[in-house]
């Protein structure tokens, strides 16, 4: 008997060619190193019961069913070491969001015309068409950095949410390179995750389409984690040689420090911040398949999340949102400090546009009073709005 080292374990994620159809991993780059604790791959088969008559209160031995199985990916929550490349966890983002898109690095510039302000940036007509309201931008003036989401987009004008401390914007300040992960209706990715114990032992499950994406310990001075949820359609596992050398990314998660959050543009002092997307599978099934699944689509998505504001003695604005109803943006993100004070890189961020308090309840830490609020995002009255953005930059 040859043991397994839980740390000794190599893991991919490789999107399938066909949905549903088992690919093995065949690039380094297909390697993802999750957190040691929480990985997991569950292998389930539905057991079918006889209930037929034999003389006995006794069961008949019942049939093999439908194979199903499950996923769980936590990975640090970082981005890439190169500025708005995707990170090492892209199949999982894109899978659980749908869709996501790339802007290359651009200059502020206002010759064709628009007007700077702390809000405001200006860009020739031929740079502002890669961008798109929700995306998130990283103005990098000297020794005074500013990121904040895209709220409105002019001719020659990106509209901010988040006002520069440092005053108006004026030309030749670099924006950085991004990937926004933003909601899809339909074309989830399938995928295949493939575990090797010791390069020996390999276990797989097929078919899978992610169900959840949990942002966790994003609270002050920790490490914050990314928690993916998948649920698939085949598996196995086997004994074999790992023919792929692994490559990992050699970015590093940002410390939950600097990582401000701010309510409709408005920083607010918290001390954690929680995030989930559910996504419901719908399977698509036929007599006709040996396994009873043929594939999968994303049937409804639902983002909710938490924050813990402290209580201010002198206002009620948090309880009022709760029972109005109101809805507000929510926007935070997290960086990596370079060496020249107020400049900063691998940035995580997230956008909420529309979310309602769903429960106004009361915490304390060391015995300071807090809101402790629950929250629904939604997609407005029109329902044209997409619930959330997610950028690495």
């Amino acid at each position: 008997m040859s043991t397994i080292i839980k740390n000794n374990t190599t893991v991919f994620v490789i999107a399938e060619a066909t949905e549903g159809t088992y690919d093995p991993a065949s690039l380094g780059s297909e390697a993802i190193a999750p957190l040691g604790d929480g990985f997991e791959i569950i292998p389930s088969k539905e057991s079918l019961e006889r209930t037929i008559m034999t003389g006995s209160i006794g069961v008949a031995a019942p049939r093999n069913g439908m194979k199903t199985g499950s996923a769980t990916i936590p990975v640090e929550m970082r981005a890439s070491t190169t500025e708005g490349a995707i990170p090492e966890y892209n199949l999982l983002a894109k899978g659980a969001l749908g869709n996501s898109r790339a802007a290359v690095t651009k200059t502020s510039d206002d010759t064709e015309g628009g007007t700077y302000s702390d809000t405001v940036i200006c860009f020739l007509a031929a740079d502002i068409s890669a961008y798109t309201v929700g995306d998130i931008l990283h103005i990098k003036r000297a020794g005074a950095h500013h990121v904040s989401p895209i709220t409105a987009i002019g001719t020659n004008e990106v509209t901010l949410l988040v006002a520069d401390p440092a005053g108006a914007f004026v030309d030749g300040l670099v924006v950085s390179a991004v990937t926004t992960y933003y909601p899809a209706n339909s074309g989830h990715q399938s995928m295949t995750v493939e575990a090797w114990g010791e390069g020996v032992r390999k276990e797989y499950l097929s078919g899978a389409k992610v169900t959840s994406m949990a942002l966790n310990n994003y609270t002050t001075g920790q490490l914050a984690d990314l928690s993916f949820g998948l649920e698939g359609a085949g598996f196995d596992q086997s004994i074999g040689t790992l023919g792929v050398t692994p490559t990992y990314s050699a970015a590093l998660p940002p410390i939950v420090l600097n990582a401000c959050l701010y309510v409709d543009g408005v920083q607010m002092d918290v001390n954690d911040v929680s995030l989930s997307l559910e996504n419901t599978l719908g399977w698509i099934t036929s007599t006709c398949s040996a396994n009873g699944r043929i594939s999968s689509r994303v049937a409804t998505r639902n983002i909710s999340g938490s924050f813990t504001p402290y209580k201010d003695g002198t206002s009620v604005a948090n309880f009022d949102r709760f029972d109005a109803n109101t809805s507000f943006s929510l926007f935070t993100y997290a960086y990596n400090p370079t060496g020249t004070a107020g400049e900063f890189n691998q940035i995580v961020a997230f956008y909420l546009p529309q979310v309602l308090i769903s429960e106004y309840g009361s915490a304390d830490k060391d015995g300071i009073v807090q809101e402790s609020l629950s929250f629904k995002a939604h997609r407005g009255n029109a329902g044209d709005t997409d619930e959330m953005f997610f950028c690495v930059i």
